[in-house]
């Protein structure tokens, strides 16, 4: 009930517009420390698609994780999701427990939110989206989802990470180093594609 394209980029070199579109990069450039991409999805989930209960940390890792220092706050697994249709109550938005990015409690993810107690599941706040409108949001948030309804949820998917931990999804995929090695010098594709050998090679764009 749940299908993700992650090869679209090398499909559908359009979606390299949506990677770095202008109005998120400012909130990825002052979230995530030396951003680079690390996942792009194109997600369709059915009635009964579920993602379990899961969160980016357990416990807090320093690193990595969701942080405040010098008065600038560190997100360094940033999540960004576009609706390709609008998201409505039951239809698979994506819930989360307000505040958990901030704790160090250690927890057992996995678990379906429809197999959770009632009185655990209502702390969750569902998250509806109008079509073509972005949720941001950090994977240390505990979060979930699922789609109890007859309409197939429709999302684009990207993630940002720290470099030094990135490149999860794309390491092994070739073709995305031909999108590094054909994207514009000093552009932002460029930055955000760039290898990890290339960390602190690459200068970071200036914003437009």
């Amino acid at each position: 009930n749940n299908v993700c394209f992650f090869e679209i980029l090398n499909e559908e070199p359009l979606f390299l517009d949506v990677v770095t579109n202008p109005k998120i990069l400012p909130y990825v450039d002052a979230m995530v420390h030396r951003p680079m991409l690390e996942q792009f999805a194109a997600c369709f989930r059915w009635k009964g698609g579920i993602t379990g209960v899961h969160a980016g940390h357990t416990p807090y890792q320093a690193i990595n994780s969701y942080q405040v220092s010098e008065g600038r706050i560190y997100n360094n697994h940033l999540r960004v999701v576009y609706a390709m249709k609008d998201i409505g109550h039951g239809e698979g938005g994506i819930q989360v427990i307000p505040g958990t990015h901030k704790s160090n409690f250690r927890w057992e993810g996995g678990i379906h939110l429809l197999e959770m107690a009632p009185s655990v599941r209502e702390l969750f706040v569902e998250l509806p989206m109008k079509a073509g409108s972005a949720l941001l949001f950090t994977h240390d948030v505990i979060h979930a989802s699922v789609n109890e309804s007859e309409n197939v949820r429709r999302l684009l998917h990207t993630a940002y990470n720290y470099g030094l931990f990135s490149r999860g999804w794309l390491a092994d995929h070739a073709d995305y180093e031909r999108l590094f090695d054909e994207a514009p010098e000093g552009t932002w594709l460029k930055y955000i594609l760039r290898r990890p050998e290339y960390m602190d090679v690459i200068p970071k764009p200036e914003l437009t």
